[in-house]
């Protein structure tokens, strides 16, 4: 192997941060609604669970899918919308603790939510805060998801638009 071939691939391998030894994990990206799903699921689990593994693996989805610097300011205001959630509920939010199943009904609720904000959606987005939540009081939970709806779309992340009456 020259030695212009060898700086080429030392150079390619520090510019990926991987270690030579180790193989790298295939890059799955993840839509919007499934990166919102996921990332509730996961932020969600973490409170309820007391473990930081299921915040962990938020960040690998948003990582894999939109990159670290993207990724550091969305998941910030993820764990804000999803703080305000958790502190506003005045029932259990029902979360699974796995990737592989569907998305349960507070999840689904919680990706409308988002979508709603983003679209402008704002009755959809304050029934659907009020059943999640089952709290009357939700303009703090409309404000958080509008915000991380929005935070999603400076990053190009649209959320599917919500059926209209």
């Amino acid at each position: 192997m020259s030695v212009e071939v060898t700086h080429h691939v030392l150079d390619k391998i520090n510019q990926e941060k991987t270690p030579i030894y180790f193989a790298k994990k295939p890059q799955i990206k993840k839509s919007p609604d499934e990166l919102v799903g996921l990332g509730f699921r996961f932020w969600m689990a973490g409170y309820q669970n007391n473990d930081f593994e299921f915040w962990k693996k938020t960040w690998d989805h948003f990582n894999q899918t939109i990159g670290t610097s993207a990724a550091r300011t969305t998941v910030s205001e993820l764990a804000s919308w999803a703080q305000t959630v958790q502190s506003s509920a005045v029932r259990d939010i029902e979360v699974s603790l796995t990737e592989q199943e569907q998305f349960g009904r507070d999840e689904r609720m919680a990706i409308t939510m988002v979508a709603a904000g983003q679209h402008n959606a704002c009755p959809a987005l304050q029934a659907c805060a009020g059943a999640l939540l089952g709290a009357v009081e939700v303009e703090n939970v409309v404000e958080a998801s509008t915000n991380f709806g929005h935070q999603l779309l400076e990053k190009k992340l649209l959320l599917t638009d919500i059926e209209k009456p």
